[in-house]
């Protein structure tokens, strides 16, 4: 089976259980992706540098995960997603809400940054 994995409020909520999950996973013989609402032109590196590290990242840049992922040839049978409306919904946010998800990347690269020196 094909798991899509999201990012934001899911994997980020408890990196090391979904870690343990998506290990259990790849042992039983399924396959397990990352589908984001995100956009990989402005938050690429910081979601390589962590689930990225567990399995291949799709960027749906707001389009409805599930239109995305069959657009690119994904069949995905199980979603472990916080927000299911992302799934079938288009997903838009605002200019003040794309500022502070800058923000919170911007530091959250230099935290990563810091580590790796």
């Amino acid at each position: 089976m094909l798991f899509a994995i999201d990012y934001d409020n899911t994997w980020s909520a408890d990196p090391a259980l979904f870690k343990k999950i998506t290990n259990d996973l790849k042992k039983a013989g399924h396959r397990c992706v990352c589908i984001t609402a995100r956009s990989k032109d402005t938050d690429q590196n910081l979601l390589e540098n962590s689930i990225g590290k567990h399995m291949k990242i799709y960027y749906a840049n707001g389009e409805a995960k599930k239109k995305y992922a069959e657009k690119k040839g994904l069949s995905v049978h199980i979603w472990i997603d916080d927000n299911p409306g992302n799934i079938t919904s288009d997903f838009t946010i605002n200019h003040h809400q794309s500022e502070i998800i800058d923000r919170i990347a911007t530091h959250l690269i230099s935290i990563l940054n810091s580590r790796t020196k």
